[in-house]
């Protein structure tokens, strides 16, 4: 019945909104309650910190490494792919990548290799047989992996190499470079977190539809400082915190991008 349960939340596609699928996921494989031996103080004895997702050991990462570095070799293939141009039919395609995959802080050389229906990769030494049955559009990965099976949603790909796979229950961010990228990437600066507690951000892509703040203003927390319409709706944003405009970015009529900086507040 675990099993079961654990196979249908693998399964489970949920996009757009929050939900509680890792917690239900790692519970189900969590060895008190296997035992089928706790009490109600079970999640707080279990998390005392509050569940923080799923918690990967070396052999999962290495796992996940190479999963993730198959999604950047079907990748590349794709884009080399030009449908109907008889000129390209002779060309040799890569069947090998030196990949740097990053998961949480922590870096792996991955060397993948394209096999007759499969995918062998090479992480810290050791070899991975992935299973080449699925491609890049599906919402659910159900593959084998040295052949034990493994389920994963690939939720997003963005254009800077950054993957978001569900594995076991949680959502991961993975940076996936080339080998020479990452010979280089010291070089590159390193983009400065928003301090989104003092910033207003456009929740999805839309027109400012008011502005009833301008710079010098104090605000009180939940105060209204603009209106974002999008699809016909119109969102209220307001301050998430006591203060002065600092900055306004918008005014009325203005295009904005989704995750664009509105309002600055200090």
């Amino acid at each position: 019945a675990i099993s079961t349960s654990v196979n249908a939340l693998d399964h489970y596609v949920i996009r757009g909104v929050t939900h509680n699928i890792p917690l239900l996921r790692d519970v189900l494989t969590e060895p008190v309650f296997n035992s089928g031996v706790f009490t109600t103080s079970y999640l707080p004895q279990t998390y005392p910190d509050g569940f923080q997702g799923k918690q990967l050991n070396n052999t999962e990462k290495e796992e996940l490494a190479s999963v993730a570095a198959v999604c950047y070799a079907k990748e590349s293939q794709r884009a080399r792919t030009r449908l109907n141009d008889s000129s390209l039919k002779n060309r040799q395609d890569p069947t090998s990548w030196d990949i740097e995959v990053s998961i949480k802080d922590e870096s792996f050389p991955v060397s993948v290799h394209k096999r007759n229906g499969s995918y062998r990769t090479v992480v810290n030494n050791n070899i991975q047989e992935v299973i080449d049955n699925f491609n890049l559009a599906d919402s659910v990965i159900d593959t084998t992996v040295n052949g034990d099976r493994l389920v994963v949603q690939l939720k997003e790909r963005k254009s800077d190499g950054s993957l978001k796979i569900r594995y076991h229950g949680t959502a991961m961010d993975i940076k996936v470079i080339s080998a020479e990228a990452a010979k280089v990437k010291h070089h590159m600066p390193v983009k400065v977190p928003i301090d989104t507690s003092r910033t207003i951000l456009s929740p999805m892509p839309g027109v400012v539809k008011s502005v009833s703040v301008e710079v010098g203003d104090k605000v009180g927390e939940g105060q209204e400082c603009c209106v974002v319409e999008a699809m016909k709706m119109q969102n209220s944003l307001g301050s998430g915190v006591t203060g002065v405009v600092k900055a306004l970015h918008v005014k009325l009529g203005d295009t904005v991008d989704e995750e664009q900086v509105l309002v600055e507040i200090e």
